[in-house]
């Protein structure tokens, strides 16, 4: 019984053990992901902004439209991309 007890507590100890190492890898993936995202949402939110400013420079109204109409950069966004309805 007591071989058994000492063979229940190494496994246990190697399960804890597993799971942490889990968690660790978990949580360095989610912050690889999360940086990578980051960086892509940056990297779109300049190109929409360098294309909404040539867009103004080139068609002085969008400014005006654009306020009249309320819009913020998701609503610029899909007018320039053309998914505006």
């Amino acid at each position: 019984l007591s071989d058994h007890e000492e063979k229940l507590a190494g496994v246990q100890e190697e399960v804890k053990e597993i799971l942490a190492e889990a968690r660790r890898d978990a949580e360095h993936t989610k912050n690889e992901i999360m940086a990578a995202a980051q960086t892509e949402a940056e990297a779109t939110r300049a190109k929409i902004e360098k294309a909404l400013a040539k867009r103004a420079a080139a068609h002085p109204v969008i400014r005006l439209t654009s306020a009249e109409k309320g819009w913020g950069l998701p609503e610029l966004r899909a007018e320039i991309l053309g998914l505006s309805a």
